[in-house]
C-alpha cells in the first residue's frame, strides 16, 4: 500500500512540476500590435523573393512558368511559395485592399481533360471559368497547357461600387 501511495505522489509531484512548466502566458496568445502583411504570409510559408521560389519550382519539374504579363490593378506586394501538393502559389496583393490576385500552378494535370480553346498562335488549351458573377467576389479561371494547370484566382471584395 506504501508502495502505490509513493507511485501516486511522485506521479502527481512530476505531472505539477511540467505542468507548470508548459503552461503558456498570457502574452503568448496576445500582442499589442498586429502582424504586418509581411509578418503574416511569411508565417505561412510564403518568401517575398518569388523568383527564387519560382526557379525553385521550374527545377524541381523541368519546366517553365508563364507568368501573367498584366496584373488588373496596381501591385503592392508579391508572394510566393511551393505548397505541400507541390503547388506553385503565387499572391499578388495590390495598394487597395480590395485587391488581390492568387497565382496557382499544378505540375500534376489529370491526362483525361480534352482541350477546348484555341490560341491566337494555334495551341489548343483547356479553359474552364469556375465561379464568375456580380454577387461572387472570386473569379477563378483554370487553364491547361501541356504538363501544368494554372488556376488564376481574382479576389475583388467589391466588384460593383
Amino acid at each position: 500500500m506504501k508502495k502505490i501511495l509513493l507511485i501516486v505522489a511522485v506521479s502527481i509531484i512530476s505531472f505539477s512540476c511540467f505542468a507548470t512548466n508548459t503552461l503558456a502566458e498570457e502574452d503568448d496568445f496576445t500582442s499589442k500590435k498586429p502582424m504586418s502583411e509581411e509578418e503574416l504570409y511569411k508565417a505561412m510559408g510564403y518568401s517575398k523573393d518569388i523568383s527564387k521560389i519560382i526557379n525553385k519550382f521550374e527545377e524541381k519539374f523541368e519546366t517553365t512558368i508563364m507568368l501573367p504579363n498584366e496584373i488588373p490593378f496596381e501591385v503592392k506586394n508579391k508572394f510566393a511559395k511551393i505548397d505541400e501538393q507541390n503547388n506553385l502559389d503565387i499572391r499578388y496583393k495590390g495598394k487597395d485592399t480590395k485587391d488581390n490576385f492568387q497565382f496557382r500552378v499544378n505540375p500534376e494535370v489529370p491526362g483525361d481533360i480534352k482541350n477546348n480553346y484555341k490560341l491566337k498562335d494555334g495551341k489548343e488549351v483547356y479553359v474552364e471559368i469556375i465561379k464568375s458573377g456580380v454577387t461572387s467576389p472570386v473569379i477563378e479561371l483554370v487553364y491547361r497547357q501541356e504538363e501544368l494547370e494554372y488556376i488564376l484566382y481574382l479576389i475583388r471584395q467589391r466588384i460593383i461600387d
